[in-house]
């Protein structure tokens, strides 16, 4: 018989030590007569080497994502326990990076993702699970209040999962900004690639794209600047980082030359969901499965 074992990630193959005097065991296998023995050889390197490739196989693993730079006041909260968050501190699965006024963190994960979290939010880590190439099977934040930049890494789009209490985000790779100024409200804008912004509750769904594109969700509805002079003060009082950068490591900057000045990007007309029409609207917009709620920590101070 044939045993495999795997040990610390060395894999063996043991083999049960044959009395060839035992009549127990079986009659003596003779020497150089028996085709047997030599149609097992074969068989037996085949296997070991089967045996030898997967073990370099990986299975994903839960990995975590290091604060690059940070401006304090910054916490992390996990299960009722507060701790400062300093520069080099890792974010795992089930922490929450919360940010007081003037504050935000920068954060890079195995894949290249890299999250702004800016002054005064609250961002979750619920999954990361990373393949041995690192690339993500899972990523997925949830933002409950403030400002962020998301700007994704080298895995497929399917593997993210973006949220706020009132909308889902679906990354094509893509930079974009968004916030969440209240619990009925996420405002979005997208500098690169393309974000799948849907509603909670019948509000539907819309593809943004880039150049500085901007859409607003407001309670189970979706609409955009209706002139230039909008999306400029909708910019100003909630996307810092579409405005100006310098706070920014250079690795988590994005070309925003679409937002102002004489770059700007005329605004597009992008499809939304019609009020009149989301009864009828059969997409199906994914809710998160019910947690057992925690109490927001919310900044001290």
């Amino acid at each position: 018989m044939i045993i495999f074992s795997s040990f610390g990630g060395v894999v063996g193959l043991c083999f049960p030590a044959t009395d060839r005097s035992n009549p127990a065991i079986g009659p003596a296998i003779p020497t150089g007569t028996d085709r047997s023995s030599s149609t097992l050889t074969p068989v037996i390197l085949g296997l070991l080497a089967l045996v030898l490739a997967l073990g370099g196989i990986r299975p994903a693993q839960a990995q975590s994502g290091e604060v690059v730079k940070i401006t304090q006041p910054a916490e992390l909260y996990l299960e009722g326990s507060r701790t400062p968050l300093r520069l080099g501190d890792t974010v795992s699965v089930g922490d929450t990076i919360l940010t007081g006024k003037g504050a935000e963190a920068q954060i890079i994960f195995s894949d290249e993702t890299r999250i702004v979290v800016g002054p005064s939010s609250q961002l979750k880590i619920d999954k990361l699970l990373f393949r041995s190439d690192n690339t993500a099977r899972k990523f997925a934040v949830t933002a409950a209040k403030g400002t962020f930049r998301f700007l994704s890494g080298n895995s497929p789009s399917k593997a993210y999962s973006v949220r706020t209490p009132i909308a889902t985000m679906g990354v094509r790779g893509t930079a974009f900004d968004f916030a969440v100024p209240t619990r009925e409200n996420t405002d979005l804008v997208v500098h690169d690639g393309e974000v799948r912004f849907c509603g909670r509750g019948g509000a539907g769904c819309a593809n943004v794209p880039k150049g500085c594109q901007t859409v607003r969700l407001m309670g189970n509805r979706l609409t955009q600047p209706e002139v230039q002079s909008e999306r400029e003060q909708i910019l100003n009082q909630l996307f810092p980082y579409a405005v100006a950068q310098k706070t920014l490591r250079q690795d988590f900057q994005t070309a925003v030359g679409n937002c102002g000045g004489e770059g700007r990007e005329t605004l597009r007309q992008i499809r939304l969901p019609k009020p009149a029409a989301l009864k009828q609207q059969k997409e199906v917009v994914e809710k998160p499965k019910q947690e057992k709620a925690e109490p927001d920590p919310g900044p001290r101070g």
